[in-house]
């Protein structure tokens, strides 16, 4: 750690920097400061916070400790002050992890850590940043923390060695602790010779890696030289100061040695607890002590519990932690999987804490009290968030009387509006397929019995919102990318004119073909709560970039669920917490189900948009909904028969005011005709 490091503690929760389990202390750890008069004067002191992790053997205690340290040792660097007076600020030291283990493989475990997640925001901040290609475009991080060899392979560029990262053509392996670019020799893909340019880590202390942002040219890439600091692993036979001389010790860990602790000869375990007694002396922030099973757990302010689980029926092993004691703020309870990554552990929270809205019903209060046109101030901004439009521009709007008034009366005015005006089947069925994301998220089920032109109306809402530059993630469950892909054909263009699809229209429909993604989901046990781990980090990733957000989700074939990912299958909130996450942020979900699966009666109860497919011949198909989220009559459903599916939609260019060229989408209503419906239930049962 650098020299006279002051930080200002503003008493506020210090991020642990593992995602899952911040979630689970909804937002991170809260530290200890006590406020006490001496001679007079108010003086702040810190007391250390207790954890201790227990656990069976092989269960990553140390791995998790270590991250913690790591973590918690971040977050307080990042309060630096430049202020030259130590008055009201603290000197914060160099984290320390005792340990009996060996030294060297808990350092190698760390800087293999430190170095993965690096890795990780690299390809994450070229996936979704504007100025990805710029950032990494260039060689700035490699070469500091690799050592780089000329090579002779014309092959590889070793000033674009960054960009390879951020492309995953280059690998940080922690098997050989190098950087690895595996390729085919002279560049062809068919030779069997397979070549690999390996570049090693420069060294095996994290400590030694003088990585800093002094140019103003690496500000963008700080956030990566921030997690290179001094961190001591020591053993418990080193000598230990006695006075740390006002320095606070951001954390310290206690890989306690049971054969010491509890040992045969009372003289060396008398020394051994001499020792961990003038460690605890020391000032610090936090302390963590990784325990068995059997420890007793008086005197810790948290308890964080390791363990492996393995399901009765599948007989499927999974690792899991819970919180079990938590005296100085909430947390989560409960078990939550946990998995070991080459980044370190990642915690997954359960579909609960997905669920879960802290102090809804106690905030509720104010909004059951108030009428429909109402909306309190916190349900305003909730709302606000990923709308595109809101009916109040500000806060001084909010509590305006006249401006509330106006906002209640448009509301009014657009709900008899709509009454009075009822929309057609077409333009019903219109909005649901091609309809715009505004931030009022809609989920939409398409069910029908198999080759029933599901997947066609999908792709129709697919490649309406791709014209709208709205991107789109198709999640792929237990399907294969490159036999979905082959289905991925644009139902406004092939069908109507091949020849000038491919000849005329082909560089605007890969413009359309670019905001739609795929995210492969591989048929095995998988839990619900890693599942959403990912879809939310995706989603919160591509949240960065206004241009590059996620505004649609589309599940295809949903009852595969029930035969290839039996976790899933018996997971009862799977469903609502797959709409909730939708909702919470702003994205559509188009779910697509054969109607004979068992999950179609909870796709229907949940959707707020039914759609339902019965073909009655090659290409003639009947399209009802049971169910719709826009403004209609009471109990209203909707029928059209489609004359000729492969020409249902069309799409064209249009110009605006200034002449650019604009592409929309639209049902082509001259290949429908209405139908009269009362009830669908004879449809739901006809095979």
């Amino acid at each position: 750690m650098e020299k006279d490091i002051r930080i200002h503690y503003n008493n506020g929760k210090v991020r642990t920097g593992i995602n899952g389990l911040d979630e689970l202390l909804y937002g991170g750890l809260q530290l200890q400061t006590v406020t006490y008069q001496c001679k007079g004067v108010e003086t702040s002191d810190i007391r250390p916070l207790t954890i201790s992790i227990v656990g069976d053997t092989g269960t990553s205690r140390s791995m998790l400790a270590m991250q913690l340290l790591h973590g918690i040792t971040k977050s307080l660097i990042a309060m630096k002050t430049g202020c030259e007076t130590s008055e009201g600020f603290i000197r914060l030291g160099s984290p320390v992890f005792f340990s009996s283990h060996d030294k060297l493989n808990l350092s190698d475990m760390l800087i293999d850590m430190t170095i993965s997640k690096c890795v990780n925001k690299v390809i994450e901040d070229n996936a979704y940043c504007d100025t990805g290609e710029e950032v990494w475009g260039r060689d700035r991080f490699c070469r500091r923390v690799f050592s780089v060899s000329d090579s002779d392979d014309s092959n590889i560029e070793l000033d674009k060695l960054d960009c390879y990262l951020g492309k995953e053509i280059a690998e940080y392996n922690i098997m050989t602790n190098s950087l690895e670019i595996h390729y085919c020799n002279n560049g062809n893909p068919e030779c069997s010779e397979k070549k690999c340019l390996s570049f090693r880590r420069k060294a095996d202390e994290l400590g030694k890696y003088r990585l800093r942002a002094e140019e103003e040219k690496d500000t963008d890439i700080k956030e990566l030289f921030d997690e290179f600091f001094d961190v001591k692993i020591k053993s418990f036979e080193e000598e230990v100061a006695d006075d740390n001389n006002g320095v606070v010790i951001p954390c310290v860990v206690f890989d306690r040695d049971r054969s010491m602790e509890n040992g045969d000869n009372p003289e060396k375990t008398g020394r051994y607890r001499d020792k961990i007694k003038k460690i605890e002396k020391q000032k610090a922030f936090v302390r963590i002590y990784i325990n068995d099973r059997n420890t007793s757990t008086d005197g810790y302010d948290m308890i964080i519990d390791m363990r492996n689980y393995t399901e009765p029926e599948l007989r499927y092993m999974s690792h899991q932690l819970s919180i079990h004691k938590c005296s100085l703020q909430d947390a989560a309870k409960g078990w939550h999987q946990y998995k070991k990554r080459n980044a370190g552990i990642e915690v997954y929270p359960s579909v609960h804490v997905i669920l879960q809205r802290r102090n809804h019903m106690p905030k509720d209060v104010l909004r059951a009290a108030q009428g429909i046109l109402s909306e309190t101030y916190q349900r305003y901004v909730e709302r606000s968030t990923y709308r595109k439009e809101s009916g109040i521009a500000s806060l001084n709007d909010f509590i305006d009387k006249g401006t509330v008034f106006k906002y209640k009366k448009n509301k009014l005015w657009q709900l008899y509006r709509n009454y009075a005006n009822p929309e057609s089947t077409e333009t019903v069925i219109e909005n649901i397929l091609t309809g715009s994301n505004d931030g009022y998220c809609q989920v939409t089920a398409i069910i029908g019995l198999p080759n029933t032109f599901k997947r066609h109306l999908a792709l129709a809402g697919t490649f309406s919102a791709s014209c709208r530059g709205e991107h789109t993630l198709n999640i792929l469950i237990g399907n294969d990318d490159d036999r979905i892909f082959r289905k991925m054909i644009c139902p406004a263009a092939i069908f109507r004119n091949p020849e000038k699809t491919v000849e005329s229209k082909c560089c605007k429909c890969m413009e359309c073909y670019e905001c739609i993604h795929f995210k492969e989901i591989r048929t095995g046990c998988i839990t619900s709560d890693e599942l959403f781990y990912y879809l939310t980090h995706q989603i919160k990733l591509s949240s960065k970039n206004e241009s590059k957000r996620i505004r649609r989700i589309v599940i295809d074939d949903l009852q595969k669920i029930e035969f290839c990912f039996p976790l899933l299958h018996k997971d009862p909130l799977f469903l609502p917490s797959l709409i909730s996450i939708c909702k919470v942020h702003g994205v559509d979900l188009f779910i697509l189900c054969d109607r004979t699966s068992e999950l179609a009666e909870s796709l229907r109860a949940q959707a707020d948009n039914v759609v339902l497919t019965e073909r009655t011949s090659e290409n003639y198909l009947n399209v009802f909904v049971e169910r719709y989220d826009g403004y209609s009559y009471p109990s209203r459903m909707w029928g059209c028969e489609v004359l000729d599916v492969k020409d249902l939609f069309y799409c064209d260019i249009d110009h605006d005011r200034n002449g650019r060229e604009t592409k929309y989408y639209s049902l082509n209503r001259r290949r429908t005709r209405s139908i009269q419906v009362y009830s669908l239930e004879d449809v739901w049962n006809r095979k």
